[in-house]
């Protein structure tokens, strides 16, 4: 059997999918950007090799302008409305394009040495059985608009609110 990076995978989903060329709307008054973006769900799970004990985590991943990485783990992803989606605690992980394949996506490999450690705690990462599985959700993220504490400095934004605006596809 093959064995793909997921997030080698979902860099290249992001990549093509996200349009970078629309520029971003700055409302310097109100302190709000507005940025083109795309959400993917993700999940995540680990079982021990006698399958006796397992772990899983929903995440969704939010990538906006060039690019900017957010996520927020669900308890399920059977809601993909405007209110549910701006109800989440988004988790700013990324404001830069130079990192954010590296630091953006760093959260994925956290999840996965805490998955293996709980279901087989003595033995390698590596040897755990896991699976990452991308998925593509019925709607489409045609702004995000960042609420952000204003800071002159620097390419790091302090985001005090996330607020995505949809298209049903």
């Amino acid at each position: 059997m093959f064995t793909i990076d997921g997030t080698i995978m979902l860099e290249k989903l992001v990549d093509f999918h996200l349009n970078r060329n629309i520029p971003a709307e700055y409302d310097s008054k109100n302190d709000i950007i507005k940025k083109p973006g795309i959400i993917f769900p993700i999940k995540l799970s680990a079982e021990s090799p006698d399958m006796k004990r397992s772990a899983h985590v929903e995440l969704l991943t939010l990538f906006f302008g060039n690019t900017s990485v957010c996520y927020s783990p669900v308890e399920n992803m059977l809601r993909s409305d405007e209110e549910f989606l701006n109800s989440l605690n988004w988790i700013n992980t990324c404001n830069h394009d130079s990192c954010w394949r590296s630091d953006g996506l760093r959260f994925l490999t956290k999840y996965y040495f805490d998955m293996c450690e709980k279901v087989a705690p003595d033995i390698a990462p590596i040897e755990v059985p896991t699976e990452m599985s991308i998925g593509w959700m019925s709607f489409k993220v045609i702004n995000v608009e960042v609420h952000f504490n204003h800071k002159p400095e620097g390419y790091w934004i302090n985001i005090k609110k996330i607020r995505v605006t949809i298209e049903e596809v």
